[in-house]
């Protein structure tokens, strides 16, 4: 009897246990998704195509999908051919040549792309503004200061992989030189190991408050491009490779239960952001992948990471929580970054979401086991961007 009363209690005990279904997702069929859905919402000629291009670049890349790859070198041939028109004040001068996903295949052997990435790169080497201590700036900044921290996910590929196209090494001295100025000399925040949006905004010398959680991920998509090309023999690899660490390191601190950063990193209360935390698993994926940081200890973080952000992907690759454009608000305080809004399928979600995924493939992880369907975390808070009048 006593044995059939424990037998009982243990019924009772497991069966909720195996009642709850794990959902399994594919990186891939996840990916396919997103590209498709940021293909409708994305508008070219703009940093935010740009941004978008790169992930479906690294996806090719890291999935070996050859159709992917040429249909997305035809379009970067047609952008550099001047068939988009290019608009944003806001751009580089690499935009026309197709952006970063232009210059990081050609340096990876997409020889088509080589005179159009060749000839971008000596013109914006002589006509990018810079400002007083030598930093690239957006063409906005041509008159003034202002340093923001988007602009090292320009500076340094464009300056790396074009610099090795021309056989131009003081140009890949200039992006690693100039990335770790501005993260160690310039917005570095030694409370947290983060780094600051912006500065110059009012007051030349003044430095925005935040850790906002994309401007960790613009940091996180340059020092992916130098983790990965930046030559073995580089006089400041092993300079380079600290920073990361220590970088990664700090970002993994503030990594929630749910495996995601918020939009002010350091405070929970704000909400989770998507572009940011997919900014920053790629970045934290390619760490490992390089062996930078070790794989049996941080890998967990990764996976956690996925699980998290396809809470916030739709089964038809939509994807939610995304911070629309944000150039230090306000007075660049914690809290005018907490109160920017974030929209459904914001056109910054589709690009760090596929650089994301494409890292999961790099690392083996082909799928995630998810506790819930994908997407319920968007149940109920799906704010629609406002349409343009």
């Amino acid at each position: 009897m006593r044995r059939l009363v424990l037998c009982f209690f243990c019924f009772l005990t497991l069966v909720p246990a195996f009642s709850r279904t794990k959902v399994t997702v594919s990186v891939r069929e996840t990916a396919q998704a997103v590209k498709g859905c940021g293909e409708r919402y994305i508008v070219q000629g703009n940093y935010r195509g740009g941004v978008f291009n790169s992930g479906v670049a690294e996806y090719a890349l890291a999935s070996g999908d050859k159709a992917i790859l040429d249909r997305l070198v035809e379009q970067l041939l047609a952008i550099g051919r001047g068939e988009y028109p290019m608009y944003a004040r806001n751009n580089f001068l690499h935009t026309p040549a197709g952006g970063v996903g232009a210059y990081m295949l050609a340096w990876h052997g997409c020889e088509v792309l080589k005179p159009q990435v060749l000839a971008n790169h000596a013109y914006m080497w002589e006509n990018q503004p810079r400002s007083s201590d030598g930093v690239m700036n957006a063409i906005h900044n041509r008159k003034d200061n202002r340093i923001f921290v988007d602009m090292l996910a320009t500076v340094a590929p464009t300056n790396l992989y074009g610099g090795l196209l021309a056989g131009e090494p003081g140009h890949v001295d200039y992006a690693v030189k100039t990335t770790l100025y501005v993260l160690k000399d310039v917005l570095y925040d030694k409370s947290t190991g983060l780094v600051h949006q912006a500065r110059g905004w009012g007051d030349p010398a003044h430095i925005s408050e935040d850790c906002w959680s994309r401007g960790q991920g613009w940091v996180a998509r340059a020092l992916m491009c130098l983790m990965r090309d930046l030559p073995a023999n580089h006089p400041q690899r092993a300079e380079m490779e600290a920073f990361c660490a220590s970088f990664f390191k700090s970002l993994v601190k503030f990594q929630d239960k749910n495996g995601l950063w918020h939009q002010e990193v350091t405070d929970f209360s704000s909400y989770p952001e998507t572009s940011g935390s997919a900014f920053i698993l790629a970045g934290l994926g390619t760490a490992i992948e390089c062996g930078i940081l070790p794989q049996k200890k941080y890998r967990k973080a990764f996976v956690k990471g996925l699980q998290g952000l396809m809470s916030y992907i739709d089964p038809d690759g939509s994807v939610g929580h995304t911070c629309k454009g944000c150039l230090n608000p306000g007075k660049g305080t914690k809290e005018d970054y907490k109160a920017m809004p974030y929209y459904f399928n914001e056109d910054h979600a589709f690009g760090p979401v596929l650089l994301a995924l494409a890292q999961g493939l790099r690392l083996g992880i082909e799928t995630v086991e998810l506790a819930a369907p994908m997407g319920s975390a968007n149940e109920g808070d799906r704010h629609e961007k406002p349409e343009k009048k």
